[in-house]
């Protein structure tokens, strides 16, 4: 039975999901009596949904969704979510300048419908209707079959039914990798007989006439670029994108320039949002996320494949959430006049003015705060920007002081989940650029005593010894202190990745994975010898790629050891480098890092933007993400500086020469994250079975130091294939770079 009870409300407050406004409908049943049987509320939100010159309009206004998938799942509490979950997961998304969920692959709790709609969020709410691997066959396409079509349209109306009054919910979707063909043409169109309110899409239909919105898996960005280019007339929203396993998230920000470039290109759902892996318990008690044959032996599995969020399984962020964080900020900031303080703020909001967030802005003297203000109330339509100037107190610009201006947009308000001063935008400007200081004339002077096996060179408190066989630097001691345990070699391996091994790193560039400990001494000389300076220069054969690398070390008197490094490639044909730089360990007290760069968590050549240049410190055993399956992690970018110092503050400081430097230290050794392959082939063949655990990982009696001219980019596009971004790669080309190796200590 159906009852019409047709009421006009005017001027209602619209639902969007940046104003989520909500009315409480109370419905009243009586009987004969006039007394009450039954009382049903609801809360409804009054919105428009349409497409409209090939864009999706919310309310008449185009939006871009900022959006990730999202599973019901969890690392102690399985498929079980409680609401409690599910508010740290909006807390969470709400902190990530997130706005849109897809809910795969089948309808969600109805608790969460109801907390999107309370909280604001765009939904895509999907029918519980997946049959892969037999839609990609057209002989066995359930699509294709007219029988299948009862048990695809009960689902398709179960979904409909269940949530057509949820404002939240703006798409309807017929389903996941299902393939295509008529069955899904006739669910499409029973949706829009009953429901003329919202666009559907579905992937599997392309471009189709039975989908609204053309919303491709995993688009690279030159086919979205070409589509946007192709004067099309439906919207393209990716329903999947950004495929974040492991240590990934590359490339998020390339994505949305252009994103932000075409008005037809209208974002995507990341894949995914949180790790799907259960976290087990070891026998010494160390707690893992398992992955693969952990839940049976002998069952096909897809290894690590279960792992690819924003957060972990038990709802902690992992390094790539800050990326998009950065990148899905609904406030930006471009320069005009930066040295007269002039900058444009542009609010990317679609609803909101921008009477909710207060602005700061920071000037920073090689990373450290000289000043600070607030700036006086920014106004800004949604779409528009404002043009600001900053006054403050003047500053002499130095040859060797780097100045850099960060602003940003702060919660002044209160808003669910956000504290009053919580930053959702931020932006940095560099003022004045970073130059290296020349050595200056010293007093002290340097003396050197040369064997047969060896060359030592002491100043004031300090002395280093170069080894003549092996053309390193062998030893380095500070203070009586000894800051080196092995020397530095050449390094151009990394721990792969997922995205690496979706690739197929670990065979390409096998060739690499040993160069350093393989390398031939060619010759090792001193080619300077004063009181001022001494300079050793080694040269080394790299048989496996048929390369040569030059280390070039000049000792000076404050206990300081500049390394310049050259490598030139041969002739023999070689793919590309993951990593080009120097390796070497510390003893293990130097547990302490501090370092001017891009932090505080790890950054990498294509996930970078969500990173704040400054000066950081804090554990080494903190500067790690232990991802489900070990591999690389813990990679600092734009690194000026960089100390690893015991609990008396004695230790080692790197200094970056006219470049800036990648650098990373671990309390373990690279072999430990290295790929191991596990048993058998994985199920879907798109990436290899492995076998290694986080708990695998243990810290040693030992410090491992980087420090790199380039690492390439983690890449994101997918991960069972897609190799880095051209401009992330390190091709074998010739390169040099230098940095300063100094002893340091706190008086």
């Amino acid at each position: 039975m159906s009852i019409s009870l047709p009421q006009t409300i005017p001027h209602p407050r619209k639902w969007t999901a940046e104003t989520p406004e909500l009315y409480t409908i109370v419905m009243v049943l009586k009987g004969a009596d006039k007394k009450i049987v039954e009382v049903v509320s609801d809360k409804i939100g009054f919105r428009t949904v349409q497409i409209k010159n090939a864009q999706l309009l919310v309310n008449g206004k185009a939006i871009k969704v900022k959006g990730v998938n999202r599973h019901e799942a969890h690392a102690t509490q399985g498929h079980y979510i409680t609401k409690e979950i599910m508010l740290r997961d909006i807390e969470l998304m709400k902190a990530a300048n997130i706005n849109a969920v897809r809910g795969c692959h089948y309808p969600n709790s109805p608790v969460w419908y109801d907390l999107m709609d309370q909280y604001g969020f765009y939904v895509i709410d999907e029918a519980n209707i997946e049959s892969q691997p037999l839609a990609s066959e057209d002989s066995t396409k359930l699509g294709n079959e007219m029988s299948w079509l009862p048990a695809h349209l009960d689902r398709t109306r179960n979904m409909f039914e269940r949530d057509k009054n949820h404002p939240s919910i703006i798409i309807w979707s017929l389903g996941n990798e299902s393939g295509d063909g008529p069955v899904f043409d006739s669910t499409y169109h029973w949706l829009h007989h009953h429901d003329n309110t919202r666009p559907v899409a579905y992937e599997p239909a392309k471009l189709h006439s039975y989908t609204d919105i053309f919303s491709p898996m995993y688009a690279r960005i030159p086919q979205i670029v070409e589509y946007a280019k192709s004067n099309p007339t439906r919207p393209l929203i990716m329903c999947e994108y950004a495929h974040v396993m492991g240590n990934s998230g590359g490339n998020l920000q390339d994505y949305w320039n252009e994103i932000e470039r075409y008005p037809v290109l209208q974002g995507g759902f990341i894949w995914e949002w949180s790790d799907q892996g259960l976290q087990y318990t070891n026998s010494k008690g160390v707690k893992y996320m398992a992955y693969g044959h952990d839940y049976h032996p002998d069952l096909p599995t897809d290894g690590a494949f279960i792992n690819k969020g924003l957060v972990s399984g038990l709802r902690e962020p992992i390094p790539h959430y800050y990326e998009v964080k950065k990148v899905y900020q609904p406030v930006s900031f471009q320069a005009v006049n930066a040295a007269e303080g002039e900058f444009e703020i542009r609010n990317k909001y679609v609803f909101s003015d921008l009477n909710k967030l207060s602005f700061q802005w920071q000037l920073m003297a090689d990373g450290v705060v000289i000043s600070k203000g607030w700036l006086n109330k920014v106004e800004a339509l949604p779409g528009a920007g404002t043009r600001i100037k900053i006054s403050w107190s003047p500053y002499a610009p130095s040859n060797t002081v780097e100045y850099i201006l960060k602003l940003s947009a702060h919660i002044n308000s209160d808003v669910p989940f956000l504290p009053v001063g919580f930053e959702v935008a931020w932006e940095q400007f560099v003022m004045n650029e970073r130059r290296v200081a020349s050595p200056l004339p010293l007093v002290a002077k340097l003396k050197t005593v040369k064997t047969k096996t060896d060359v030592a060179v002491s100043g004031a408190d300090f002395s280093v010894t170069f080894n003549l066989s092996s053309g390193t630097l062998s030893d380095f001691t500070f203070k009586n202190k000894k800051l080196l345990r092995t020397p530095l070699y050449p390094q151009f391996w990394r721990a792969p990745t997922d995205n690496d091994l979706g690739n197929n790193m670990q065979v390409w560039a096998a060739v690499w994975k040993d160069v350093g400990n393989n390398a031939k001494l060619s010759s090792c000389r001193i080619e300077k010898e004063t009181a001022d300076e001494v300079i050793v220069l080694s040269k080394f054969y790299l048989p496996t790629v048929e390369s040569t690398v030059e280390v070039r070390y000049t000792v000076r008197p404050l206990a300081e050891v500049q390394v310049e490094y050259h490598f030139l490639p041969g002739s023999k044909a070689l793919p590309d480098l993951p990593r080009l730089g120097m390796q070497f360990t510390l003893p293990q007290e130097f547990q302490y890092m501090a370092w001017y760069g891009r932090g505080p968590h790890e950054s990498y050549a294509d996930r970078k933007t969500g990173a704040a240049v400054g000066v950081y410190m804090g554990m080494l055993w903190d500067q790690v993400y232990l991802y489900p399956r070990p591999q690389e992690t813990g990679n600092k970018t734009d690194v000026r500086w960089m100390t690893l110092t015991n609990f008396d503050g004695t230790g080692l400081k790197l200094v970056a020469g006219d470049q800036l430097l990648s650098s990373s230290a671990w309390p373990f050794s690279q072999d430990e994250r290295d790929f191991k392959a596990g048993k058998g082939q994985s199920a879907s063949g798109l990436v290899p079975n492995v076998s290694k655990h986080s708990d695998d990982v243990v810290q040693r009696n030992f410090v491992t130091w980087n420090i790199d001219l380039l690492q390439m980019g983690v890449g994101g596009d997918n991960s069972w294939g897609a190799p880095v971004h051209d401009a992330y790669r390190i091709k074998p080309a010739e390169y040099r770079y230098a940095f300063v190796l100094k002893g340091v200590s706190v008086e």
